[in-house]
């Protein structure tokens, strides 16, 4: 038996099933390995950012108008507002609408200050012109 190496591919076997038994389960992934949360772009998930939004582009004042009455807004007091003071009045509403749907308020300051959601399904044109 020791001509053959009959103890030594017992030995070497024994640590390959030693091997295989534990590699699953030993060794932890590092963090690279880990998977992450998928984090979602505004342009996926249909939120529109304010920053985007100008008074000489073609149809963001008119669409503006058109959410914010969607909103609840009277027409009047649209009518009345400059661009800043309608971007105030929508993220006012937007923050309303994020609290409703049950975001936590620490959330709502950081969400309802950056994107809104249409609403009214008016198309803001987003491209440079």
């Amino acid at each position: 038996m020791l001509s053959n190496n009959h103890f030594k591919q017992e030995r070497i076997q024994d640590k390959l099933d030693a091997v295989d038994d534990e590699a699953s389960k030993y060794k932890k992934l590092n963090v690279i390995q880990k998977t992450k949360p998928q984090h979602l772009t505004p342009a996926v998930t249909g939120l529109i950012p304010y920053g985007n939004i100008f008074q000489k582009r073609d149809g963001h004042m008119d669409g503006l108008q058109v959410e914010l009455c969607h909103r609840g807004v009277p027409l009047a007091d649209v009518e009345k507002m400059k661009i800043t003071a309608r971007k105030d009045k929508l993220k006012e509403l937007e923050r309303q609408r994020l609290m409703e749907e049950g975001v936590p308020l620490k959330d709502v300051q950081g969400l309802g200050n950056k994107h809104f959601k249409v609403l009214s399904g008016v198309k803001f044109n987003l491209m440079n012109p």
